[in-house]
C-alpha cells in the first residue's frame, strides 16, 4: 500500500516536529527545575538571615551583644 503525498508529507512533518516538541519539553523542565531550585534557595537563605537576627536580638537583650 502506497502512501498518498498528503500522507507521506504530513509523515515527514510530523518526523521533523518530534524532536523539536522533545526539545522544547526538555528545556521547559529544566527552566523550571531551575526556577524551583532558586526559589528554594532564596527561601533558604531568608530563613538562615532570620534566624541569625534572632539569635543576635537575643544577645543585644542578655547584654552579651
Amino acid at each position: 500500500m502506497t502512501q498518498t503525498p498528503t500522507a507521506s508529507r504530513w509523515q515527514s512533518v510530523r518526523g521533523a516536529i518530534t524532536p523539536l516538541l522533545l526539545k522544547v519539553v526538555v528545556a521547559a523542565l529544566v527552566i523550571g527545575a531551575v526556577s524551583y531550585l532558586t526559589v528554594q534557595q532564596d527561601q533558604t537563605a531568608h530563613a538562615v538571615y532570620q534566624q541569625a537576627e534572632r539569635i543576635k536580638l537575643k544577645l543585644q537583650m542578655t547584654g552579651l551583644r
